[in-house]
């Protein structure tokens, strides 16, 4: 493709969920701070931190986060019938991998 540069691919994601996976690599690998990853991805701080926790909850339980998973239908917090879930504040429900199925 003309004037397509193949690491802009991978520096500026267009795709959520690939923004999502650079951004955690950057602060997980990199070692760049919360703060200069979400500059850096155009994100919000307060997004790219709750992103890192839902990241080590998810390591924490021995889940795949979603940009693992070839299969969104095979990710468990999907899958689990409500009765069997952890209790969980209504507010951490919305904040969940699978909100950025658009």
């Amino acid at each position: 493709m003309k004037g397509f540069e193949d690491t802009d691919y991978f520096l500026q994601p267009v795709e959520h969920t690939q923004r999502r996976y650079e951004a955690l690599r950057a602060v997980v690998v990199e070692r760049q701070t919360m703060q200069h990853a979400a500059q850096r991805f155009g994100i919000s701080y307060g997004t790219l931190r709750n992103w890192h926790s839902e990241f080590r909850q998810a390591r924490e339980a021995g889940l795949s986060p979603p940009f693992l998973s070839l299969r969104r239908e095979a990710d468990p917090l999907k899958t689990t019938p409500k009765a069997v879930r952890k209790s969980r504040s209504p507010m951490s429900v919305n904040c969940r991998w699978r909100r950025d199925a658009g």
